[in-house]
Formats: structure tokens, C-alpha cells, sequence
């Protein structure tokens, strides 16, 4: 257990073959306004030179402390790794592509100061200098019931605002066993979900930081290509959710199952029609002979009907 009673913050930031943007990400954090926090670094067992480049830092700064994963366990493994070496009462999660503004630390913690019932905060982003999620307008407020949020926007849609960046209140972490190891690379977002089901969600309303989507060529192609699998995962997290989630009455969840059970056979639909127009028939392929639990008859059916016009 890694622990300073002087910080009440700590950063842990999770990197994996980035040796070209590490340098980069590690100042941004390190010139941040708000400097009073201890600063984790943990590599998931790159195959580059990302733990190299990292562990020079800790003869930068002493607050900087580098260790790398027995084993490569994934961006879920790599979070409980890290953050099971910390007690500190928040905990500012950043990613190996975030490029912090320099206010970053310090908005987070202003905001999560006025409520113990705030589980976690986040904020805009930018993507490669474009907005992150501002295309569309959401009514997002700075302090939001978390089971509202929950409800309106994460289980709405399949897309989530919350990036895996965020400031945590680590006991609730704990509270709710850390992240679900079992949804990889997608992990995060039935972390907000869960906590979100239980306590309030902070919001900053500005574009804190940028992501830095350049991922090396030995990136896992699941992170830089389309993906079944992600879909899966989506899947499987939001139906987890949902039955986790305390509705009214039983007909209120006999509806939400509904609903989300047609969502999940549109969106199968929308991408093999996507994949039959566009003439990307691997997608198609890819799909051809799976089966998801969740999808109606209707889906399979026209999947079918796609399928026969693709094999002629």
C-alpha cells in the first residue's frame, strides 16, 4: 500500500505503448495548479519503451512513483492494479493520451469538495483539438442525481460522455468492488453506470483536457478497428445495469428490457445494412453465424436476408 497522509489526492495514470506521447502526458500532469497529490504511474507491461521513458520521473519529482504489471492485464486490470495501492480519499484516474489543462486537478477537486454524495466528476473534452462530446447539446448539471444520470443519458445510448478519465471518490470504488474485470477495454463504463446507480456525479463544464487518439501500429486492433466484441461487451454491460437498477414496479423494467432488447437489434441492423451498402462485407462475415442472446427474431431475420444478397 502506497499511501502519503499529506495528499489527499492521488494520480494514477495507466499507460500501455505510448512511448511517443508519455513525456508529453506526464508534464501535463505534472504543472498542474493544484500540485499537492502523489502521482502513480503504472505500465501494463508495455512492449515499447513507455516504463522506461515513465520511471526516469522519479528522479524529476518525488512525487512520482513507477512500477509496471506482472503481466499485461488489460486497461480494467491495470485500474484495479493501481488503485488498490492507494487510500487516499480521491483519486484523479488519467489515461496515457489525456493532455491535462493546466486547472484540470484543481476544478475536479473544487467540485467534488461540495458534496460527499459526488461518486465521481468529468468534464469536456477535446479529441485531437475537436469537441469531445459538445456536438450535442446535453443538460448536464454541475451536481446530478446519479440514478437521473444513470437512466437518461448512459443507459439511453450506446455512446457514454464519461471518458475513462475522471476523479473518483475512492471509497466509493471500494464500495462497489472497483471496475468488472470481465468487460475489458470497456470496463469503465459500467463503472460510472454502478456508480452513478448509488450516488451523485459531478460535472465541469469545459474542455479540460484533449485526447491524443494516436495509437502505435502494435495497439490491440479491438481499440482501433470495429469490433463485434466491443459491441458484445456494450451489450452484456448495459442489460448488467439495467437488472442491477431499482425500477418502480416490475412492468417499469419489463419495458426498460424491451426497449433495450429492440435498441440491441437496430443497432445490429444498422450495421449490417452499413456493412451491405458501404460493400464492407467483412463486417457482415464477422457476424454471420454468431448469435446474440439479446437480439429480437426480426434481427436474425433480416441479418439472413443480408447475408443471402452478400453470398450470392
Amino acid at each position: 500500500m502506497i499511501t502519503n497522509p499529506q495528499f489527499e489526492l492521488t494520480v494514477c495514470l495507466l499507460i500501455y505503448n505510448h512511448e511517443h506521447l508519455i513525456e508529453k502526458v506526464i508534464t501535463s500532469i505534472l504543472e498542474q495548479s493544484y500540485p499537492d497529490f502523489q502521482f502513480l504511474i503504472s505500465d501494463d507491461f508495455s512492449i515499447d519503451n513507455s516504463y522506461e521513458i515513465a520511471k526516469k520521473y522519479e528522479n524529476v519529482d518525488p512525487r512520482v512513483n513507477v512500477f509496471q504489471t506482472p503481466k499485461n492485464l488489460g486497461m480494467a486490470g491495470n485500474t484495479n492494479f493501481c488503485l488498490s495501492k492507494v487510500k487516499t480519499t480521491f483519486i484523479a484516474l488519467l489515461h496515457h493520451d489525456d493532455i491535462l489543462e493546466k486547472t484540470l486537478l484543481e476544478r475536479w477537486l473544487s467540485l467534488a469538495h461540495k458534496s460527499i454524495n459526488i461518486s465521481f466528476v468529468f468534464n469536456d473534452y477535446l479529441v485531437n483539438n475537436i469537441a469531445g462530446h459538445k456536438f450535442e447539446k446535453r443538460n448536464f448539471f454541475e451536481i446530478m442525481n446519479g440514478k437521473k444520470f444513470l437512466n437518461n443519458y448512459l443507459l439511453r445510448t450506446w455512446g457514454c460522455p464519461v471518458r475513462g478519465t475522471a476523479l473518483i471518490r475512492k471509497k466509493y470504488f471500494d464500495e462497489i468492488g472497483g471496475m468488472d474485470e470481465r468487460f475489458g477495454m470497456l470496463a469503465d463504463i459500467d463503472l460510472w453506470m454502478r456508480l452513478a446507480a448509488k450516488y451523485d456525479v459531478g460535472y465541469v463544464d469545459k474542455p479540460l483536457m484533449e485526447v491524443i487518439q494516436d495509437r502505435p501500429d502494435n495497439y490491440p486492433k479491438d481499440y482501433t478497428e470495429f469490433s463485434w466484441i466491443r459491441f458484445f461487451i456494450l451489450f452484456d454491460i448495459h442489460s448488467n445495469n439495467i437488472n442491477r437498477n431499482n425500477f418502480p414496479n416490475y412492468f417499469h423494467y419489463l419495458v426498460k428490457r424491451f426497449v433495450f432488447r429492440n435498441k440491441v437489434s437496430f443497432e445490429i441492423i444498422k450495421w449490417f445494412l452499413y456493412g451491405l451498402i458501404r460493400k464492407k462485407h467483412l463486417i457482415i462475415k464477422d457476424y454471420e453465424f454468431k448469435f446474440n442472446k439479446y437480439e429480437y427474431f426480426y434481427s436474425r431475420l433480416i441479418r439472413f436476408l443480408i447475408c443471402k444478397i452478400v453470398n450470392k
